[in-house]
């Protein structure tokens, strides 16, 4: 497990703007004015913005092994189909979003958070297969 990785790439991204957020909504509350932060709010990730994580995600994997990609098909060819999944999603919630009314559901934060997960598991074998290859 290449927890540096882990950490550059998955922790700081996901939880930093979340921790960002929460420190200067708690300092402004400090302030003259009746401001209250809303924790729902601070950490509310919406299932759009953790689709185009993925995608990023899996764009800087695919960039990263494209040069051994023949030598690591299997590792190389699992980012390249997951991108392709998690793209096709990315674009049902853009069309999605076209509904004034639209709210995710449970349903999509679950799939989003699969992805999610499988993203970061395709992901690291690519960055590890990087590494044993040097």
């Amino acid at each position: 497990m290449n927890w540096n990785w882990l950490i550059v790439q998955v922790v700081i991204p996901i939880l930093g703007p979340i921790i960002l957020s929460a420190i200067f909504a708690f300092a402004w509350s400090t302030g003259p004015t009746n401001f209250r932060p809303d924790m729902a709010i601070i950490v509310d990730i919406t299932p759009r913005a953790l689709t185009f994580y993925c995608l990023v995600l899996i764009s800087i994997s695919v960039s990263q092994i494209w040069h051994k990609l023949s030598t690591n098909p299997f590792v190389g060819g699992s980012a390249i189909v997951m991108g392709g999944i998690v793209a096709v999603y990315y674009a049902f919630t853009v069309v999605w979003r076209h509904s004034s009314a639209y709210i995710p559901t449970a349903e999509t934060y679950y799939v989003t958070l699969v992805l999610t997960a499988g993203s970061v598991i395709v992901c690291h074998m690519c960055q590890r297969r990087l590494c044993s290859d040097t």
